[in-house]
């Protein structure tokens, strides 16, 4: 299942669920940043998936704001017993 939205994208492969942040919070509202990261905690709740995949899509770097939204869901994906992986960053990431 694949959902595209403004901030995140979000796709499921099995027990993992793979994010993708689409750009810094600077080009987004920061309600839309706040609800995407509350939607990827939301879908990290869910009993089938259990490890998930943070893919910086080789963007060269992300503010405070959308780190600290990935932050929140390594936790969350941790706290629950599942592995949390990062791929694609740049070298200034």
């Amino acid at each position: 299942m694949r959902r595209f939205h403004k901030v995140f994208q979000m796709e499921e492969k099995g027990d993992t669920l793979f994010v993708c942040p689409l750009g810094d919070a600077l080009g987004f509202r920061y309600l839309d940043v706040h609800n995407e990261t509350n939607a990827v905690l939301r879908e990290l709740d869910h009993p089938n998936l259990a490890n998930l995949v943070i893919d910086f899509g080789g963007r060269e770097l992300f503010g405070s704001i959308i780190i600290g939204s990935i932050i929140k869901m390594a936790r969350k994906a941790g706290q629950d017993g599942g592995k949390v992986a990062f791929c694609n960053a740049s070298p200034e990431m």
